[in-house]
């Protein structure tokens, strides 16, 4: 069973996705990599396993709950699959079946981490924000990702590895660490993310994120073309 009262690795990434004072989107590409670190979670807790075949088919291999909800809907609808699916279509599956965002920091808002705020737009939409309520939580991430990835004798926890790994993979790194730095250390944090804790499942998560991500900018790039 997960522990109730820490956060998972999608608070985390959410967390790192959000600007502090604002609360709006440090970038657009996070979204697959909040469901990558739902199926990473479900990895860990050996609920699901990743087959080593070209497709990086999702089986199932325990349905039991982890009496957590937004982890045991996730893999019910794995699991209610009429047939196996490819690791990168249960990243794009789940981003699109869920509002993975709202369900997320409406956690985070719970724990009194989050604000939700709202914004008419025109009488007509609203928008809604997520400003900070807590830092600490926040600064305690990053704390970890610098002390892993900068450090001389990087401290190394299974858990804050893999957190880098989904992180790097949305360029979360260079939004939270900054960009000159990242750079800076990029052949070390290369290394790092190969370490043997990584595990070729959550390897090919990180992967599958990166390629939905080429997808997605391939998909907005086209959709600027055609409305300018």
């Amino acid at each position: 069973m997960i522990p109730s009262n820490s956060l998972n690795l999608y608070h985390e990434i959410l967390l790192l996705s959000l600007h502090d004072q604002e609360g709006t989107d440090v970038a657009s590409q996070y979204l697959f990599a909040l469901s990558g670190a739902i199926l990473a979670e479900l990895v860990l807790a050996e609920s699901i396993a990743i087959k080593e075949n070209d497709e990086h088919t999702v089986e199932v291999i325990d349905e039991s709950s982890l009496h957590n909800h937004l982890l045991d809907q996730c893999l019910s609808t794995i699991a209610s699959s009429d047939q196996p699916q490819s690791l990168g279509y249960w990243i794009e599956e789940l981003t699109l079946a869920y509002d993975l965002k709202s369900l997320i920091a409406n956690e985070l808002c719970q724990q009194k981490i989050l604000r939700r705020d709202e914004n008419n737009v025109l009488w007509a939409f609203s928008e809604t924000y997520y400003p900070e309520l807590d830092p600490k939580p926040e600064r305690e991430i990053k704390s970890r990702l610098e002390k892993l990835l900068f450090a001389d004798e990087p401290e190394i926890d299974e858990r804050t590895l893999i957190l880098a790994s989904l992180a790097d993979s949305a360029n979360l790194l260079e939004h939270n660490l900054g960009v000159l730095r990242v750079n800076e250390y990029r052949p070390k944090i290369n290394e790092i993310e190969k370490h043997e804790y990584i595990g070729r499942a959550v390897e090919n998560v990180r992967r599958a994120i990166s390629e939905n991500q080429v997808m997605f900018k391939l998909v907005k790039t086209l959709n600027t073309i055609k409305n300018p």
